[in-house]
């Protein structure tokens, strides 16, 4: 059995700048700082001219979430909509033994998708980050 932890980390440098989703999916309230002050991150995406969304809230209707899965480096999501599988995976590479890589305020969102209905599709992905996020 998984369980969803109480806060599921999206960007985790240092205690300064950290992103978390408190919600049970990623579409139901915006994320936030570790405090509970705002962190505003919205992922939309458009698939064959119709526009979801998967992170953050918004107008366009949230993709269904079918999949979480936190390692110590990394959250990974899943969602479906529209004919396909969009996976978002966000990943700080806090390796204690390599310092270039520990030193680096940097966190990455790699988005990858896939058919479930074989048939081509037009995908075009948007991640919006509020200034909110350099605060705190």
């Amino acid at each position: 059995m998984r369980m969803r932890p109480p806060s599921v980390p999206l960007i985790t440098v240092d205690p300064y700048f950290s992103v978390w989703s408190a919600a049970d999916k990623l579409t139901d309230n915006a994320p936030v700082h570790w405090t509970g002050k705002p962190n505003t991150m919205r992922g939309t995406v458009m698939i064959d001219g119709v526009s979801y969304r998967f992170m953050g809230t918004g107008e366009a209707p949230a993709m269904k979430q079918t999949y979480l899965d936190v390692t110590a480096t990394s959250t990974e999501y899943r969602f479906v909509a529209g004919g396909i599988e969009l996976t978002a995976l966000f990943t700080t590479p806090l390796f204690l033994d390599d310092y270039y890589y520990l030193t680096r305020p940097i966190s990455y969102l790699k988005l990858t998708y896939r058919s479930l209905d074989k048939k081509a599709h037009s995908v075009i992905a948007n991640v919006a980050v509020s200034e909110q996020i350099c605060l705190n």
